[in-house]
């Protein structure tokens, strides 16, 4: 059978019977065959265009393989922003008595006594602290701080003088304040209803105490703010000797540089260095002065000997004194001992005697019959012990032949 007899067996009908006809068995072009062959033509004719179109798009679109030229690029570096300083704005509190600075936030109201200030909010409130603060104890402050100092040996640890006043220095956390060592702690304290701050600042022969207490947490972040403005005003606070004045004595063998602004006058065998003009004739000297003695003192084997911390009655000379011994050391080659002579202290006995006040020693030993006893001597002890540095200075200019 041919293909076209085959199709038209298919196709062609006798238009008289008008019956179907009959499928043709076995042929290409059955029902069967036709499906297959419709999608595998459909598939073939998808494909080819599918191929001739990406062809032709590929020609007309592809471009130019082109390498990138890389340009090194100099990195420069940034500069980091500086951190701007939230209290150089803030008003600034002095106190001349115990000769330290601070700043506080502008927006506060001060109430300032001798040893205390104190911070309000409003003209209301600081009319009510004042008011309770005449009462002889005000327990409504809502943020104030007390201030004081105490004298210590120089060889006492900040721990130790911390346990001396019966409490644990393991609850303090180490900071700075004014590039000095100090100790802090911050405890919620229900009796005042709010939160109290203690601060111990090493001075060396002294510790200088802050105690803070503010009703509102958020307080404590603007007091450690205050701290970090904490300076002392140590007038006599320098190692830079090169503009004083120097004093020779060529029968004592000596000399020493001392500042411009010092009054000096020789009686005796004595220098006198003092902070205001001296009276003429047999007038009273002051009794604030730095004095660079000559003598025999027969207490320095006592003193020498003695332990750090004791009590050194060989160097008393006058009743309810107290004499500290800080410490053996060598001045210009010769050996010396630094100590304490303290008449400040609270009598003991009902004897009576003429002032005394406060003295730094360091009694220096030229032989067994010459001694350089250099003074730091005042009524005041606090007062005294802020000329401690210029003192050590001027030591430290010594020169004995």
């Amino acid at each position: 059978m041919t293909f076209f007899s085959a199709f038209e067996n298919i196709f062609v009908m006798d238009q008289t019977n008008l019956e179907p006809l009959q499928p043709v068995q076995n042929s290409f072009f059955s029902a069967k065959n036709l499906l297959p062959l419709a999608l595998f033509s459909t598939i073939l004719i998808v494909l080819a265009s599918s191929v001739t179109y990406f062809v032709l798009q590929s020609k007309q679109t592809s471009p130019l393989s082109v390498q990138p030229t890389v340009i090194p690029t100099q990195l420069v570096a940034s500069s980091p922003s500086p951190i701007p300083d939230e209290t150089a704005n803030w008003k600034t509190y002095t106190n001349n008595q115990l000769k330290f600075t601070l700043k506080y936030p502008p927006y506060f109201l001060i109430t300032e006594k001798p040893k205390s200030i104190y911070f309000s909010t409003s003209e209301a409130k600081k009319d009510n602290l004042e008011k309770c603060l005449n009462f002889y104890e005000c327990y409504d402050i809502p943020f104030g701080i007390d201030f004081s100092e105490e004298t210590k040996p120089a060889n006492q640890s900040l721990t130790d003088f911390i346990k001396s006043k019966q409490a644990d220095p393991t609850y303090y956390s180490s900071v700075s304040v004014d590039q000095k060592n100090a100790l802090q702690n911050q405890s919620k304290s229900p009796a005042f209803g709010g939160f109290l701050n203690s601060t111990y600042i090493d001075k060396q022969n002294s510790i200088f105490y802050l105690f803070s207490q503010f009703k509102e947490e958020k307080n404590s972040g603007i007091y450690n703010q205050i701290l970090s403005t904490f300076k002392f005003l140590d007038q006599y606070q320098t190692s830079d000797t090169s503009q004083w004045k120097t004093y020779s004595n060529e029968n004592l063998g000596l000399t020493i540089k001392y500042p411009e602004s010092l009054f000096l006058k020789e009686s005796g065998q004595d220098v006198l260095f003092a902070f205001e003009t001296l009276p003429t004739g047999d007038a009273p000297y002051p009794l604030d002065l730095i004095l660079l003695a000559y003598g025999n003192w027969t207490e320095f084997d006592a003193l020498f000997k003695a332990q750090q911390g004791e009590d050194v009655k060989e160097a008393h000379h006058a009743v309810d004194v107290k004499v500290e011994k800080i410490q053996n050391l060598t001045i210009a080659k010769f050996d010396a001992v630094e100590y304490i002579r303290d008449g400040t202290i609270p009598p003991t006995t009902g004897l009576g005697r003429g002032p005394i006040g406060y003295e730094h020693h360091y009694l220096i030993k030229k032989n067994d019959k010459e001694y350089i006893n250099f003074i730091n001597l005042g009524m005041d002890r606090q007062k005294t012990q802020q000329r401690d540095s210029l003192f050590r200075v001027m030591l430290s200019s010594l020169i004995i032949k």
